[in-house]
């Protein structure tokens, strides 16, 4: 009897165990359950405060957290457990009572929080979960690591998540004088990279992007009333204007409080501006963003000279060559003179006082027929030749006579011109009336 006493017991004791542990590891898993640090780079120079959020995205069923930070470079950033405070997600902004325990090892804060009440209230969505206010002490950099997050549903069981990591395997980065903050972003298969030289931190990572307003946009964040940066570098791929001037920044809505004309090379444009730091949302407009599939308007070439042109004479070609997108990014005159079995390339180069593309035609002998096309590629890729509706242009180059044909041509000449004058003599003498 008491043997199966003891087989009862330890039958039910398996069976609790099964069920703690069937909950702990069936809890639906969401992969698309973020943990992250926002934002997620930091900049502002020392005697200074910045917070920052722990975060998380798409969440079902959450009932509590926790977590550990950890910021190796304690000389640099100085933070304590009153400078932490519990964000507004998981008690629904005070729908539910919560708890919060905070507390510092040494080496980094553990920071939890759980549901105060029935265990079956679990929230859902996206929010903060708590802030944290560091002070900075001195110029430098510290790296800012998310350690030991869990989530748990009110079951107790764990919720499958990730954590957003941006520099290095951590989460967080933080340096007291700048820092450059790289988007990259995808588009039909291509990938661009912006980046972005501040002394503020931004938000979010990559930024936000519209392609119908041809705009990004994105929040810059540090302590009030000091002057804050960007230099944003956009590929001209990505982004970019007719003119320089076109660019248009706002910062909240309104001009920001430096914003010369933006600066340029072959591939990138550079829009720099200056704010009053605080928490603002600025977006950069072009009027051009990727998908361009336009390429770009070729104008009739111009012939310089317009009328005959003789042996060995070099052949100027004028051209007006625009693309109202990504920009013009080369130009080439190819040109035959056997017909179109060959095709020499001539590199065209932009003007700037006339506006136009030009370059020459090598001077070629005399009964040549030329012919040329010209082809030009914008900076989005896109190419477009004018050919004059598959006529191509063409022009011939003067014949020459040689003066073994030039000679006889002479002696007949002057032999006709002999025998006119002695006809006309001898029809004087026959009117005569002597």
């Amino acid at each position: 009897m008491e043997a199966k006493r003891l087989f009862y017991v330890a039958l039910f004791t398996l069976f609790i165990v099964g069920a703690v542990f069937s909950g702990v590891c069936t809890s639906s898993p969401d992969p698309a359950t973020i943990v992250y640090v926002d934002p997620p780079y930091i900049s502002t120079p020392p005697g200074q405060y910045f917070t920052i959020n722990i975060s998380i995205a798409e969440v079902i069923n959450l009932n509590s957290w926790s977590f550990k930070l950890f910021y190796p470079n304690k000389t640099v950033l100085y933070t304590n457990t009153s400078m932490i405070t519990e964000g507004p997600f998981l008690s629904q902004d005070g729908i539910y009572p919560t708890d919060l325990t905070k507390s510092y090892d040494g080496f980094s804060l553990n920071v939890g929080c759980h549901i105060v009440g029935p265990p079956s209230v679990g929230v859902s969505g996206s929010g903060t979960l708590a802030s944290i206010t560091f002070l900075v002490q001195k110029e430098g950099e510290c790296v800012i690591d998310l350690q030991e997050t869990t989530l748990r549903d009110p079951d107790v069981a764990l919720i499958f998540h990730a954590t957003r990591i941006i520099k290095a395997n951590y989460e967080g980065y933080f340096n007291s004088e700048k820092v450059d903050v790289v988007n990259n972003v995808e588009v039909l298969g291509k990938n661009y990279t912006v980046v972005t030289t501040t002394n503020s931190s931004i938000s979010p990572v990559p930024f936000n992007m519209h392609i119908a307003e041809k705009e990004i946009s994105f929040n810059v964040i540090g302590p009030d009333d000091m002057t804050g940066y960007c230099n944003v570098s956009i590929p001209k791929s990505f982004m970019n204007c007719t003119a320089l001037d076109d660019w248009d920044v706002t910062v909240n809505g309104n001009l920001p409080a430096y914003f010369p004309t933006p600066t340029e090379n072959a591939t990138h444009t550079f829009v720099y501006f200056t704010y009053t730091t605080s928490t603002h949302k600025v977006r950069i407009t072009s009027t051009y963003m990727i998908p361009e599939l336009t390429p770009p308007l070729i104008g009739t070439p111009i012939r310089e000279p317009s009328g005959d042109v003789e042996p060995g004479q070099e052949v100027k070609i004028s051209v007006n060559i625009t693309d109202i997108g990504t920009g013009v990014k080369n130009a080439t005159l190819y040109y035959t003179i056997d017909n179109g079995t060959s095709w020499g390339p001539r590199p065209m180069t932009y003007n700037s006082k006339t506006g136009y593309y030009e370059t020459a035609i090598p001077g070629q002998t005399g009964g040549t027929w030329v012919k040329y096309k010209i082809t030009a590629y914008d900076n989005g890729g896109n190419h477009y030749t004018e050919d004059n509706g598959g006529e191509y242009y063409v022009y011939i180059v003067v014949p020459e006579f040689p003066a073994i044909v030039i000679f006889p041509l002479f002696i007949i000449a002057t032999l006709a011109a002999a025998a006119l004058m002695k006809r006309f003599r001898q029809s004087v003498r026959n009117v005569s009336p002597y």
